[in-house]
């Protein structure tokens, strides 16, 4: 019985060894390191997205009516509104999905290369639950995306990227888009006018309440790479 035992440990050894050594002479390309975050965008409390509301402005009377107001009477008139981003906190990492691959270089062993043309990657913020046009523009604007949401990073020509270590002939890089997942903060401001009879004497600002908005995916572009033999 000990004799059989003994002999099917051995097979499955050599079994386990032929396999990866057939891994290794078939060229199989094997990565080797983990997603690297190489560029993100950074937010920027106190990012203000102004608008108009039109249900308050068609409740506000206007001086150009040429309402006439006595001196001494002080009243308001609705100016405009105003989102304000206030903070955000980071929910969890690496939510993904890994989108955008693009091949960036291959490089030989005992080697270091660097790009001969620049490489560009972009991803678009992703709001998982329904939100306002307006807090979605000030999400946006906070995080230094274009107005469609997008962010962009481009590897530079002066990068230097390296060959792998034995037994490896060569290392492919990549690199591509990956997501964060976030709870944003916004605060909503109204603006008015204030009059003295007919004359503006400045504004009144009136907070108006937070918004959080849950489940928003903010795009970063992340670098890994795979070794092979061949």
């Amino acid at each position: 019985m000990l004799k059989k035992l003994i002999s099917l440990l051995l097979i499955v050894v050599l079994f386990t060894i032929s396999s990866f050594s057939f891994a290794f002479s078939s060229g199989v390309a094997i990565p080797n390191s983990e997603e690297k975050v190489v560029g993100k965008p950074t937010d920027k409390v106190g990012t203000i997205v102004t608008f108009v509301d039109a249900n308050l402005s068609k409740t506000s009377p206007l001086v150009t009516n040429n309402l006439v107001y006595p001196m001494g009477t002080i009243h308001e008139e609705y100016d405009h509104s105003y989102y304000y981003y206030d903070h955000s906190a980071i929910s969890a990492y690496n939510v993904g999905p890994r989108c955008n691959d693009i091949f960036l270089i291959s490089v030989a062993r005992g080697t270091t290369k660097t790009l001969t043309t620049t490489k560009t990657v972009s991803g678009t913020i992703v709001f998982t639950t329904s939100v306002e046009a307006g807090i979605q523009d000030v999400v946006k604007a906070g995080f230094g995306l274009t107005s469609s949401g997008t962010y962009t990073y481009t590897w530079s020509l002066t990068q230097q990227f390296t060959g792998p270590p034995a037994p490896y002939n060569s290392r492919d890089y990549y690199g591509a888009i990956n997501y964060d997942l976030y709870s944003v903060y916004v605060k909503r401001y109204d603006v008015y006018r204030v009059y003295n009879g007919n004359a503006m004497t400045g504004y009144n600002t009136y907070y108006q309440g937070l918004t959080t908005v849950n489940g928003v995916k903010i795009p970063k572009a992340v670098q890994y790479s795979v070794d092979s033999i061949q």
